[in-house]
């Protein structure tokens, strides 16, 4: 359920993953979004927000770029999958 969750429900341009509570939220007006862009500087989307529990003003995915972006989507997909498939489907003895 954990992957399937941040894989395919949860919009990380517009929810904020929150630790400290557990629950979903928006982000707060002062909280930092990250707006993550392509090489040539085009601004292309917003980046996950994953609030710091210890420093509630910190996004902790503040340094994540588009391919590394790309590439923590397609595994939250990918184990989500894989989590669906019978014992014998994923090569489990």
């Amino acid at each position: 359920r954990f992957f399937d969750f941040y894989g395919r429900a949860f919009d990380f341009s517009r929810e904020v993953v929150c630790v400290r509570s557990g629950k979903r939220a928006r982000p707060a007006a002062d909280f930092p979004l990250h707006a993550i862009v392509d090489a040539s500087g085009v601004k292309v989307e917003v980046g996950p927000s994953i609030e710091d529990p210890f420093d509630l003003a910190q996004n902790v995915a503040a340094s994540l770029v588009l391919p590394s972006l790309r590439r923590f989507q397609e595994e939250l997909k990918r184990a989500a999958s894989l989590l669906l498939l019978l014992p014998e489907e994923r090569g489990d003895n």
